[in-house]
């Protein structure tokens, strides 16, 4: 029985409201009068997200390498994002600039490509709608992203 899903990439926690709704659904879906998933599921499926447990660990390595920055500022720091690499030909993306379903579900299992690339955070290759989540869920590393740009 499902008890509990793991967000195991970084965008899901955006999705979590989503996620628990669609659950729901599944919880209370019926056909011919059954529930069909019921017996597969908990009615309340727990959404585990690690990322307050990496960020943990991430400062205290940063802090054991004595690279913590003590006094908050960020003035003069680097942001950097990774985007879809479409200098590589086999690279597809949707007009909005994101990988369409099919790629990204499509890949093969031990194919090695570079699909994605590393860039400078900037407001020319970030859509509007990952900076509004930015904005939304991370307030204080968006004004400092943006105070730098």
């Amino acid at each position: 029985m499902m008890k509990a899903i793991i967000l195991g990439c970084t965008h899901y926690p955006y999705l979590a409201d989503d996620i628990r709704k669609v659950l729901q659904e599944l919880y209370n879906y019926r056909r011919d009068g059954e529930y069909l998933y019921r017996n597969l599921m908990a009615a309340n499926v727990e959404l585990v997200d690690p990322s307050v447990n990496v960020a943990i660990e991430l400062y205290e390595w940063i802090r054991g390498a004595s690279m913590l920055n003590g006094g908050g500022s960020v003035s003069g720091h680097r942001f950097f994002i990774s985007v879809p690499n479409t200098d590589n030909p086999s690279v597809v993306v949707d007009a909005a600039g994101r990988f369409t379903y099919e790629y990204k579900y499509g890949r093969r299992a031990g194919e090695i490509q570079e699909y994605v690339k590393v860039v400078p955070f900037s407001r020319s290759n970030i859509s509007d709608e990952t900076l509004q989540r930015l904005e939304i869920f991370t307030p204080y590393s968006y004004k400092a992203i943006i105070n730098n740009w």
